[in-house]
C-alpha cells in the first residue's frame, strides 16, 4: 500500500508520464484542482475539485495533464497492490464484481464517471493524514481508514448505478442538485429551508431531498450538520476562540444547542475536545 498526499501550485499546465510496472488499484481523491488522464487504449478521464474515483492500471504508461491552479492544488491517492485489491473485490457488490472482471482483459480501467466527495469521506481523509499513533498502531490505524474509504467509494458507485436507474435524473436536474449543495455550503450558518431551497434551484422538494441524499451521501439537514461540525472542529483546533464564539459563528442561537450537537456528532463535549486534542 502506498499513500500520496500531494500539495502543489501550477501556473501552467504540466504533463506527467506515469509508469505503472505492476498491477495497482488507485483510490483518487481530488481535493483542489483539475487533472486529465490520457490513455491511447481507453480515451480520456477527468477529475475536478471535490471528486473521487477508482482506477486500475497494469504494466502500462498513463499521461496525466495537471491543469493550472488559481490557488493551491491538492490530491490524495492510495495505491493498493494486486493482492490487496483482489482481496477487497473478490466478494462484494455488483460494482466490485464487474470492476474486477474487467481488469482481466484491460490494462487501464476507471469508473464511468467521478463522484462527489461527501463530508464523511472528507472527514476520513483528514483522519488518515493526521494519525495520532506511531509504529504498529499507526499502521493498523491507516489500514483501517483506507478500508473505510474504499467501502464508502464502492458503496457510492453501487448506489449511483441503482439509484439513478430508479429516479432517472436529467442532466439539468443533476446540475440543479449541485447548485443546491453549493448554496448550502455557502450558507450553512444560516441555511435555507427545504422549501426555500426548492424554489431557489427550481426543483420540486421530492427530487431535491432524494437526489441530494444520493449524490452527496447526506440528507439536507445532515449535510448542514456535518458542515457545521467540520467547521467547528477546525475552529476549535486552529483558532483561539471560546466555545460560545464558535457557536455564534456557526449560526446556533444557543451555545447549549451547539454543545449537544457536537457531543452527538463526535462523542465528546467541545470543551473536552478543545482541551485535550
Amino acid at each position: 500500500m502506498q499513500i500520496i498526499n500531494c500539495d502543489y501550485n501550477l501556473e501552467h499546465q504540466q504533463d506527467l508520464l506515469i509508469n505503472v510496472r505492476n498491477h495497482a488499484l488507485k483510490m483518487h481523491f481530488r481535493i483542489q484542482g483539475e487533472s486529465l488522464c490520457v490513455c491511447d487504449q481507453e480515451g480520456l478521464f477527468s477529475l475536478q475539485t471535490g471528486q473521487h474515483s477508482l482506477m486500475y492500471h497494469q504494466n502500462c504508461e498513463t499521461k496525466v495533464e495537471m491543469k493550472p491552479t488559481p490557488k493551491k492544488g491538492k490530491f490524495i491517492e492510495i495505491m493498493l497492490s494486486q493482492d490487496l485489491f483482489e482481496g477487497y473485490f473478490s466478494e462484494g457488490n455488483d460494482f466490485q464484481k464487474n470492476f474486477l472482471d474487467q481488469t482481466l482483459t484491460k490494462s487501464h480501467l476507471w469508473t464511468d464517471q467521478s463522484l462527489t466527495i461527501n463530508t464523511e469521506i472528507y472527514s476520513i481523509l483528514s483522519e488518515l493524514t493526521h494519525s495520532p499513533y506511531h509504529g504498529n498502531l499507526q499502521k493498523f490505524y491507516i489500514e483501517a481508514k483506507v478500508t473505510e474509504l474504499l467501502l464508502l467509494q464502492v458503496d457510492a458507485f453501487e448506489r449511483k448505478k441503482t439509484y439513478y436507474a430508479d429516479l432517472k435524473f436529467t442532466a439539468k436536474e443533476i446540475e440543479q442538485l449541485h447548485y443546491a449543495k453549493e448554496l448550502m455550503t455557502q450558507n450553512f450558518q444560516n441555511p435555507l429551508t427545504v422549501k426555500e431551497l426548492s424554489r431557489t434551484i427550481g426543483l420540486n422538494t421530492k427530487k431535491l431531498t432524494q437526489g441530494f441524499k444520493y449524490l452527496f451521501g447526506h440528507t439536507i439537514f445532515g449535510f448542514i450538520q456535518a458542515s457545521r461540525m467540520q467547521e467547528a472542529k477546525k475552529l476549535l483546533l486552529g483558532d483561539k476562540l471560546y466555545i460560545n464564539e464558535v457557536s455564534d459563528y456557526l449560526g446556533y442561537k444557543n451555545p447549549q444547542h451547539f454543545t449537544v450537537a457536537f457531543k452527538k456528532y463526535y462523542g465528546v463535549l467541545p470543551s473536552i475536545f478543545k482541551k485535550y486534542v
